[in-house]
């Protein structure tokens, strides 16, 4: 099986243009919201599936003391000579889930006023059928399976609490807002739902050791959407 290497810098380079695309409001060329009106206060981004980033133990210690993944599903670099090269992209949403976002965070039209605001809630529409967290030892020796050992979990990362809400979105493959994904849920009771793959996801794993991810150990997810199509991302710098 040959190997080739991402650099260090270029996967950082990556992530870091995922993990900015995700935490800002992108304009369009025009320099307008491609989705909402700035004044409606919640700006959703609608992104095709095409790339997973994942990320080690990116927490602190003192709150989280066992091994954990942060999860990006986002689409690709996009290589059209009308886009800057690094930037990640986004697509037109789906008009009947975004109402239903709102209704849902917003239900009597009363948390969200004109002229106030700036959320942005990132979601998907591809469906999930599977979803495998395998672990490997640093000379990519398979160790075990760890899917049904992950726990989702989510973190208040604003003063707010706000985006802990927003990245845990369970829209069903009917198209439906479901609600938020429960906090130490499974990944089998997640795929239960039959849901559309979310845009970020946390995962712990609190029965096991804290350093299973050190050492040159790492994780392999191997996401399967709609379409026998399947993302696969590593927490290490290799890929097969």
């Amino acid at each position: 099986m040959t190997k080739r290497f991402i650099t260090i810098s270029g996967r950082a380079l990556i992530c870091l243009v995922i993990a900015f695309a995700i935490a800002s409001c992108h304009r369009d060329e025009e320099g307008n919201y491609p989705l909402n009106s700035r004044s409606e206060g919640l700006h959703f981004i609608h992104r095709p599936s095409q790339v997973v980033c994942i990320i080690a133990n990116d927490d602190n210690k003192d709150t989280i003391t066992c091994p954990n993944i942060r999860v990006f599903v986002t689409s690709s670099l996009h290589n059209s000579p009308k886009f800057d090269p690094l930037q990640v992209y986004e697509t037109e949403g789906d008009k009947s889930i975004e109402e239903q976002i709102r209704k849902y965070f917003d239900s009597d039209a009363t948390r969200y006023i004109s002229g106030m605001g700036g959320d942005v809630i990132e979601y998907r529409t591809d469906i999930c059928h599977s979803i495998h967290i395998t672990l490997y030892d640093k000379n990519h020796k398979f160790i075990s399976d760890i899917t049904d050992d992950a726990r989702f979990y989510y973190q208040e990362t604003t003063s707010q609490g706000k985006e802990d809400e927003y990245n845990r979105l369970l829209i069903n493959s009917d198209r439906k807002v479901i609600g938020v994904i429960k906090i130490g849920s499974t990944i089998s009771e997640y795929l239960s739902y039959k849901p559309m793959i979310f845009a970020i996801a946390n995962f712990i794993f609190p029965n096991l050791p804290r350093n299973t991810l050190e050492n040159g150990n790492y994780a392999k997810i191997e996401i399967e959407l709609e379409k026998s199509r399947k993302l696969v991302g590593y927490t290490s710098d290799y890929i097969y």
